[in-house]
């Protein structure tokens, strides 16, 4: 997959949403090829407080902490910002109504002109379909996706989502990472520095979050 074309004028700026309980550099590595495949000009890392599509299984952590692992770990990377618009909230968030607020503080600030994208990871792809008006989030911010090769669509997914998203598929390197795997670490007392940002490890540390009480 070739990088989207520079339109003149126009800030491309990648929304990567996520629960980021915690975040790791899986979640890292991810933004910073698609960064670089696509020539973003920024990636918006957006913890959400609920989401719809984890109802059953709200984060570990609390809001407050998994907004500070968020700016601990892209903090040394300029291109990265934070965006805390879903975490105040203590509803469920929808990507579709976050990015229409976004567009909208946009032209009400006349701001430069942006083109969004929608940053995931290949996993994310399961479901996709049951997104909220999922077809006009991928027109809104079309979807750039990390993917390891010879992923095999889910049958559930309709073949214009299907067009749509082979266009934004971008080879990356492999990094089997999951927050579930890191969670489970830490939760049998095993390190997990080897997969988080060094900032996050510390943070998990000094707040003891994920970690058994003796």
């Amino acid at each position: 997959m070739g990088a989207a074309k520079k339109s003149v004028g126009v800030r491309k700026v990648g929304f990567f949403g996520g629960s980021f309980d915690p975040i790791h550099i899986g979640h890292i590595n991810l933004a910073l090829c698609l960064l670089e495949a696509h020539s973003l000009d920024e990636i918006l890392f957006c913890p959400t407080s609920q989401s719809p599509h984890k109802s059953e299984k709200p984060p570990v952590a609390m809001r407050e902490h998994r907004k500070a692992m968020c700016a601990a770990a892209i903090s040394p990377i300029p291109q990265f910002t934070l965006l805390d618009l879903e975490i105040q909230r203590s509803s469920y968030s929808y990507t579709i109504e976050t990015i229409r607020t976004m567009m909208k503080m946009d032209a009400e600030n006349k701001a430069k002109p942006k083109q969004y994208y929608l940053i995931l990871g290949q996993d994310s792809l399961e479901g996709l379909e049951t997104w909220k008006e999922v077809d006009e989030l991928l027109v809104l911010a079309p979807p750039l996706i990390g993917s390891r090769g010879g992923y095999e669509f889910p049958k559930s997914m309709p073949k214009n989502l299907i067009t749509i998203v082979k266009k934004g598929q971008t080879e990356i390197p492999e990094l089997e990472i999951s927050s579930t795997m890191i969670r489970d670490r830490l939760h049998k007392g095993l390190y997990a520095g080897h997969l988080l940002p060094i900032k996050v490890w510390d943070y998990i540390q000094q707040n003891k979050i994920y970690i058994p009480e003796k």
